[in-house]
């Protein structure tokens, strides 16, 4: 894996906070290109030693350097249910208006993210580096859309489950978005479709 051209001097010069987000910026490249990613292949893409990662993430391993961008990733969920349209009632119509304006600021985040490492195959994979705590974040997602008011859910773990499988879903769809095979239009128009026909049929079936 190529190092990053960037002279010692300049670097020298970053504050420990920059230092931190320069670290955390080269894992977004190398979690995109492989989750199984090393320590070592952070460190190059950064062009910092691997030392010098381990002051900053301390724990051994990917995992330290992970759980900071997973819970990076976990603390944007909120924003995505903030201030949703008013409703008076729980028509489809306007559930559905809920779920565009929730599924349009996912689109925005997974597009301002680099590489969009997040969603892809492998990523929920239990022995993957970073499989682990990405189940735990999906769950714990699961857990905050069923226990959302505007959506008048009844917080259960059948409800956890059937949210937990379209998140799913979705992420099949973001990364088919992300590397090319289909348009943002049409990603957007399937994730807003499957999840209106989720909170008006499925979920409700269930409660």
């Amino acid at each position: 894996m190529a190092r990053i051209s960037k002279p010692i001097e300049e670097r020298e010069r970053l504050s420990p906070p920059q230092r931190r987000a320069l670290i955390l910026d080269a894992a977004n490249r190398c979690f995109a290109r492989d989750p199984d990613c090393s320590l070592r292949d952070i460190a190059e893409e950064a062009g910092v030693s691997r030392q010098l990662v381990q002051l900053y993430f301390p724990g051994g391993g990917v995992g330290p350097v992970a759980d900071v961008l997973f819970t990076e990733f976990l603390a944007q969920a909120p924003w995505l249910l903030a201030d949703l349209p008013e409703a008076t009632s729980y028509t489809p119509d306007e559930i559905g208006a809920r779920v565009e304006v929730i599924v349009g600021r996912g689109l925005d985040w997974a597009e301002a993210t680099p590489g969009a490492w997040i969603f892809g195959p492998g990523r929920d994979l239990l022995g993957s580096g970073i499989g682990q705590r990405w189940e735990e974040t999906q769950q714990a997602i699961a857990a905050m859309i069923s226990s959302f008011p505007p959506f008048k859910l009844d917080d259960s773990k059948l409800t956890r489950t059937v949210i937990h499988s379209e998140l799913r879903a979705l992420e099949v769809l973001i990364h088919a978005w992300r590397t090319g095979q289909i348009s943002r239009e049409d990603c957007e128009t399937a994730a807003n479709l499957r999840f209106t026909s989720l909170f008006v049929t499925t979920l409700p079936a269930l409660n």
